[in-house]
Parts: C-alpha cells; structure tokens; sequence
C-alpha cells in the first residue's frame, strides 16, 4: 500500500504507474496480518448487506489495519444521494463541471476527475451516470441525451455539447431534489436505492439519513 511514489509529486495512484515502475515496488511488499484479513472480510460482508449502517460505521472509524480504507469507503457512501439536493457525489461534480464550461462529457469526465481526491470511476461509469441526469442535463439543440456507451457510440457521446437544464441549474443550488424529479434505481453494494428505499448520506456529517 502506497501512497507516493518517486518523482511524481502529485501521485495518485498505481494506474499511473508503467511497469518499470510497478516492479519498483516489489521488494517492498509484505504478507497481509491477521487484523487486516479479519478487517477486509468484515468490510466485503458489510458491503454487501442490504442496508448500509455498518458499512456507514466502517468509513467512520475506519481500520488501522487498512489505510486507505476510511476514503474509500467515505468516497462510496458519497453515491448514496446527498440530503439536500438528491445527488450523488459524482453526479454533483459533473454537474458543477459543466456549470464552469465543460461543455462536452469528456471535458467533463476529466473536470470531475480533478475535483476528486483520488480516480474514483472510469469514463464509462462516468458517461452512464452522466446519462441518468437526463432532465438536468441536456445537449445544445434542447434534445435528452443519447444512452450512454457501449449503448452507443462511444466517441460520439463523448464529444455531445451539453448543458444544465433549467431543473439541474436549481438542483445545484439545493432548491430542488434529483430524486424527487427522476427517481432513482441504484445498487451500492448489496443496497438497492429506489424512491421506495432511499438511503442518503451527508458527507459533511458523516451520517445516514434513512
């Protein structure tokens, strides 16, 4: 487990990494202790149980076995939809991209990237749930937009000009609920959120809301 790596100041991880440089860390390696295997296997059951509180209780207190477990499990609650304006935490950061001039969902894809702490989701992760903002993201001619790849093209949709809708302009500011404008039908781990069973998380509180 890393979290710097020589010559590269603003590391964030192995991705960025060649293979020269991933053998580099070899002889560094270590066997996993006891703590951390009980740790991970408590986590992977919490991650797939049907509610999130103890997944919710792990993020908080996190493991001193397991780093970096703590942000990421912090980074997952974040797409539970927030209280306030419905939205995950991806969907807020590609909204708020776009508000600032990403006008095409690649320029936006990388905007968000920059505004997390750590690569969190590839592109076409990105793009699908880019495409379920439809209603508060639109292209340039007032059209929905497309499926997301591999429901389409691929380098089509990512060069779509895009927008906020009026709606996504009021949900970005908190005075109107994503969830209540388009529903919902999410899995986080073993957790289905639909408008019948909306879990939600306060990032700021670090707290469930039911």
């Amino acid at each position: 487990m890393i979290d710097s790596f020589p010559g590269k100041p603003a590391f964030r991880g192995l991705g960025e990494l060649t293979a020269d440089e991933l053998a580099k860390l070899w002889p560094a390696r270590c066997a996993a202790s006891p703590t951390a295997l009980d740790d991970a296997a408590a986590v992977w059951d919490a991650f797939r149980a049907p509610e999130p509180s103890a997944l919710a209780q792990w993020a908080v207190r996190g493991s001193n076995a397991l780093p970096f477990l703590e942000n990421a499990l912090l980074r997952l609650l974040e797409e539970l939809p927030a209280p306030d304006d419905g939205l995950s935490g991806t969907e807020r950061r590609a909204m708020e991209a776009i508000a600032a001039g990403a006008h095409t969902p690649v320029a936006a894809f990388v905007a968000e990237q920059e505004l997390e702490q750590a690569p969190f989701l590839g592109d076409a992760w990105f793009y699908r749930a880019l495409a379920e903002l439809d209603g508060l993201v639109e292209t340039i001619d007032d059209s929905s937009l497309p499926a997301p790849p591999p429901l389409s093209d691929a380098n089509a949709f990512a060069r779509l000009p895009i927008r906020l809708t009026k709606e996504g302009e009021r949900v970005l500011r908190g005075e109107a609920d994503r969830v209540e404008l388009l529903g919902i039908d999410r899995w986080i781990g073993g957790v289905h959120i639909t408008p019948q069973n909306v879990w939600r998380w306060d990032p700021e509180e670090r707290v469930l809301v039911s």
